[in-house]
């Protein structure tokens, strides 16, 4: 509760020093919260106490992974130490089958070389970008949008084409190389609208959202018009408030004072996420009241109480 406390350094080492994996995990997790920097040999410690029968003394990997972040945020500048943390596996058994408990570790090792700058992360990043545990595939491609460049760019666009089991992955990928350049990645990512797996179509919506960019409307709004799935239809319109554009506001009040009460209620609840409601909000409210529809106004009076006030 006070991390400046008289005594504070005494008790992490100690914590740091415990047997517990998971004693040693909140002591790490708060030397992390805190960037504090005097506890690197403490943590070092621990980290290598953990590589000894790992399975039984750190299991699924609690300690380690807290430590690597600790020693991140800390600034730890051993660029070998983070490479051989990236290539770790832990394998441990769970109901009936085997798995790798580190991807968590492997992700933060490659944040870390990032942060370093170190000359071997791209070797190892594309390594990881092609690691068996999507959670590690889908922090790959965050690290890599963090490096930035030129290369960069190209690995996520060149994963993007390949493909993923895992559509997180994808999404990751679809954001990144829309932060990088949007003018391109946006064609690139609206061919995902039309995919065949469904959470792969809303991953690129919301990227394309992500951008706020008057150039990604055009594909959500052609999408959203071909009325496929509700679901999906949802996640379009949703898109369209976070985009946020005058050409996205219109075509959601559009969809209000449309027949489909559904797709007018997603609607009036998208411009939730527009950035500048004043600049619209009287519209907004001749639209919903045009509808005379007791649900829509309902849900419009929820979604901003302060237009809707008497």
């Amino acid at each position: 509760s006070n991390p400046h406390a008289d005594g504070v350094d005494e008790t992490i080492r100690t914590a740091l020093s415990a047997e517990s994996n998971r004693v040693v995990a909140r002591a790490a997790a708060l030397v992390a919260q805190q960037e504090w920097d005097q506890f690197d040999e403490e943590l070092c410690t621990a980290y290598a106490r953990f590589f000894e029968d790992p399975v039984k003394t750190d299991p699924g990997c609690e300690a380690k992974t807290k430590i690597c972040e600790a020693l991140r945020l800390a600034g730890h500048h051993d660029g070998d130490f983070f490479l051989a943390g990236i290539r770790y596996r832990q394998f441990e058994s769970a109901y009936s089958r085997e798995i790798d408990t580190a991807a968590e570790l492997r992700a933060g090792c490659g944040f870390a070389l990032i942060q370093l700058n170190d000359p071997r992360v791209m070797r190892a990043l594309v390594d990881l970008l092609g690691d068996a545990e999507k959670t590690a595939r889908a922090s790959a491609a965050r690290a890599i949008t963090h490096a930035r460049g030129e290369a960069a760019e190209l690995l996520l666009r060149l994963k993007i084409q390949l493909g993923d089991a895992e559509p997180e992955v994808l999404g990751e990928c679809f954001a990144g190389m829309l932060r990088m350049n949007v003018r391109d990645g946006i064609a690139c990512v609206a061919e995902f609208l039309d995919h065949s797996n469904e959470d792969v179509q809303c991953d690129a919506a919301l990227a394309l959202a992500d951008t706020r960019d008057a150039a990604a409307f055009a594909p959500l709004r052609r999408k959203a018009e071909q009325r496929l799935s509700r679901d999906f239809e949802r996640a379009l319109l949703m898109s369209s408030g976070l985009l946020g554009t005058p050409e996205a506001v219109d075509y959601l009040l559009e969809v209000i004072t449309a027949a489909d009460e559904g797709a007018a209620i997603v609607a009036v609840r998208a411009q939730k996420h527009c950035r500048d409601v004043r600049s619209f909000g009287e519209r907004m409210l001749q639209a919903v009241n045009a509808t005379n529809n007791r649900l829509i106004s309902q849900a419009c009076a929820a979604a901003f109480p302060e237009l809707c006030a008497p």
